[in-house]
């Protein structure tokens, strides 16, 4: 109930804590991960963070440089800021795809529309493509048990959408990265 509070508040840093609780719900309790997925506004706010990228860096970021040095030091401010913004992306993403890949252990969660519609998007981060190129192996993997689950939940369309999507060569590629990687 924490966490389904958590979730449902206005407040973002209080949904990343949620969503932090949420990953660690056991298999055991489906009911408890169906309350969470039902949590007031949680659905938008998780497709939001799975699709993330980072923000420009803007002349206002990067205002106040007067200096004789002024471009060295705005070129260093706007890598810092960037790299800066890409950590967060990836942080999103690697937090919305564990408590997906942890929802999903309730087969109701993983059959849910919602669930359904954000398979491209673990498809994606399966084959780390585009803003998901930088995401780690464990990132890979939860997007590989949510895409499992979902498939496996008999929802319909579902094993169309997973075709269409190309998540047998994700799955493929997935593989071989996790075998280069532990080597």
């Amino acid at each position: 109930s924490e966490c389904v509070r958590m979730l449902s508040s206005g407040a973002r840093e209080k949904k990343f804590v949620g969503m932090l609780l949420a990953t660690k719900i056991g298999d055991a309790d489906a009911r408890a991960l169906e309350r969470v997925a039902r949590a007031k506004s949680f659905s938008p706010f998780l497709t939001s963070m799975l699709r993330a990228a980072p923000a420009p860096v803007t002349a206002e970021d990067l205002a106040g440089d007067d200096d004789d040095d002024a471009t060295t030091t705005t070129m260093m401010k706007r890598e810092t800021i960037e790299r800066e913004r890409e950590e967060r992306a990836r942080s999103s993403h690697a937090l919305s795809l564990a408590a997906c890949a942890a929802l999903c252990r309730s087969p109701r969660v993983a059959a849910r529309d919602d669930m359904l519609e954000r398979l491209p998007l673990f498809i994606n981060a399966m084959m780390r493509r585009g803003r998901y190129a930088s995401i780690s192996p464990a990132g890979v993997h939860d997007a590989c048990e949510a895409v499992t689950a979902i498939v496996s939940s008999g929802k319909e369309d579902a094993e169309a959408i997973a075709a269409e999507g190309g998540a047998l060569v994700a799955c493929s590629i997935a593989i071989r990265d996790a075998a280069a990687e532990t080597r």
